[in-house]
């Protein structure tokens, strides 16, 4: 076996171990979903049908998921429910646009698009479901939540009645996975 030979090997044992990470990952989610369903849960957790009692009961939570058909009902009621707060809206493709422009701009023009992304005190990213076709801007929205949650920021993620339900990258996924779920009617 030449080299390239064992490079195209190791490139695909990399692949599919991406995979079945992502699969373990997307297995564990659902099994999390099923044991709240059943009332099996050992976590305290609950579904919530309601922005502002889901961060009343949860005032420790930095992260929620909010999903629901209709993205205009969702916008408005992030803005109902902080009122008074400074909030920032963006659809995942404005989120991936800026930041790509962002790091076309170079290092200080990344930081300063960083440094306004965590000064909101809400910031939301609507239709995450667009996230699976864009991994390397998942990535970014990943650093981003973690970095807003560590300052204690509140980060809205919402999307379609389906958007915690789909395949995405192992780190979005755990965000998605840990986020405090709200369902909209």
């Amino acid at each position: 076996m030449n080299n390239s030979d064992l490079q195209g090997l190791k490139d695909s044992v990399s692949d599919v171990s991406k995979q079945i990470e992502i699969l373990q990952n997307r297995v564990a989610g659902l099994k999390k979903v099923i044991s709240v369903i059943d009332g099996n849960s050992s976590e305290v957790e609950m579904l919530f049908t309601s922005l502002p009692e889901a961060v009343k009961a949860n005032p420790d939570q930095t992260v929620f998921l909010l999903l629901g058909a209709d993205y205009v009902k969702r916008e408005q009621i992030v803005k109902e429910s902080f009122t008074g707060q400074n909030i920032d809206q963006k659809n995942s493709s404005e989120f991936g646009d800026q930041f790509l422009e962002a790091i076309r701009g170079g290092a200080e023009t990344k930081f300063l698009w960083n440094g306004k992304i965590h000064s909101y005190d809400v910031f939301q990213i609507d239709n995450v479901e667009d996230f699976t076709t864009r991994p390397h801007i998942a990535e970014e929205v990943v650093n981003r939540v973690r970095a807003r949650s560590r300052l204690g920021k509140i980060t809205i993620l919402s999307g379609n009645a389906f958007a915690g339900q789909r395949t995405y990258a192992p780190k979005m996924l755990e965000l998605i996975n840990n986020a405090t779920t709200i369902n909209l009617k």
